[in-house]
This record gives structure tokens, C-alpha cells and sequence, in this order.
């Protein structure tokens, strides 16, 4: 009967082993789920973030354009005042739309930043959760 009871007791403290390691693994795999999903999110913003800059990028070149054609116009004097207005409003226009780029790539940038803080913090609560 001792026998029984010491091998049923092993058993059952081995069961409560496998339960608890179980639980352990679960919650590795959820947090394995969350720092995905937050993977996933960075992926995005980058993505936006790197549209955002090609057409920051694409606003400097028409702006460069501009300037261009502005140095070219007053230097030949020859296409009058007319296209030197001209290229001033591309320019007033190019920089408008420089500096909406400008501001979205600066509210995608703290977006990535705070969700850069948000996976920093997951992640460090994934290591305390190993120790």
C-alpha cells in the first residue's frame, strides 16, 4: 500500500510539473503572439515612414527643380516676368507640400518611437518573466 501511495504521490507531483510548465510555455507563447503582433505594427509604420520620406524626398527635388528654373529665368531675362512668378508659386506650393510631408514624417517617426517604447517594455517584461 506504501508503495502505491509513494508512487501515486510522484506521479501526481510530476503532473503538477507538466501543468506548471505547461502554464509557462503558454505565456511564452502569448508573449511570442503580442511582440509579433508589435513586429508587425513597426513593419507598418516603417512602411509609412518610408513613403512619407520618398515624398519628402520627391518635394526637395521639385523645390531643387524650382530654384533651378527661378536662377535660369532671372539669368536670361529673356522669358520675362511672367515665368518668374510662375516658378515663385511652384515653389510656395512645393514648399507647402514639403513641409506636409515634413510634419506627417514627424508624427509617423513618434509613432514608431512610442510603439518602439511599447515593445521595449513587452520585451522587458518577457525577460523578467524568464528569470
Amino acid at each position: 500500500g506504501a508503495l502505491i501511495r509513494d508512487s501515486s504521490s510522484v506521479t501526481e507531483d510530476g503532473v503538477q510539473s507538466i501543468q506548471r510548465t505547461l502554464e509557462a510555455i503558454e505565456g511564452i507563447l502569448k508573449g511570442i503572439k503580442d511582440i509579433a503582433a508589435m513586429n508587425a505594427e513597426v513593419y507598418t509604420l516603417v512602411q509609412d515612414q518610408t513613403q512619407s520620406s520618398s515624398e519628402v524626398n520627391g518635394q526637395m527635388q521639385k523645390i531643387q527643380m524650382f530654384a533651378r528654373e527661378m536662377r535660369d529665368a532671372t539669368a536670361e531675362q529673356l522669358q520675362g516676368a511672367s515665368e518668374i512668378l510662375s516658378s515663385v508659386d511652384s515653389l510656395s506650393k512645393g514648399s507647402e507640400e514639403f513641409m506636409q510631408g515634413s510634419e506627417k514624417l514627424v508624427q509617423e517617426g513618434q509613432k514608431l518611437a512610442d510603439l518602439s517604447d511599447r515593445l521595449l517594455k513587452r520585451l522587458r517584461t518577457f525577460e523578467s518573466s524568464e528569470s
